[in-house]
């Protein structure tokens, strides 16, 4: 059960016998790490953020675009036609009405 211990002592002792200079050296250095990687990841938030904003405010122009077409559409007058379509023949009358 204290095998888990010996390897965290042995760290301590090698801890212990490092100078002062390495020791700060080693903090500051874990120190800028670690703000690195918080630095990345509001970044990371921010960026999504963005992209969120983004997405919505082209959503936004879609529908005022589709908005202003509805309302062109309103606008334009549709007649009915004057006489009804004439039906379009068969392929198969077409084929045999050649001979």
């Amino acid at each position: 059960m204290r095998a888990w211990i010996e390897p965290l002592r042995a760290v301590a002792r090698r801890w212990r016998t490092i100078e002062w200079t390495a020791r700060t050296a080693a903090v500051i250095v874990a120190l800028g790490v670690m703000s690195l990687s918080l630095v990345l990841l509001r970044h990371a938030r921010l960026q999504a953020a963005h992209e969120l904003t983004q997405s919505r405010r082209r959503s936004i122009e879609h529908q005022r675009e589709l908005q202003r077409v509805r309302s062109r559409l309103a606008e334009i007058e549709i007649k009915p036609p004057a006489a009804p379509p004439k039906p379009i023949p068969q392929a198969d009358t077409l084929l045999w009405s050649a001979e």
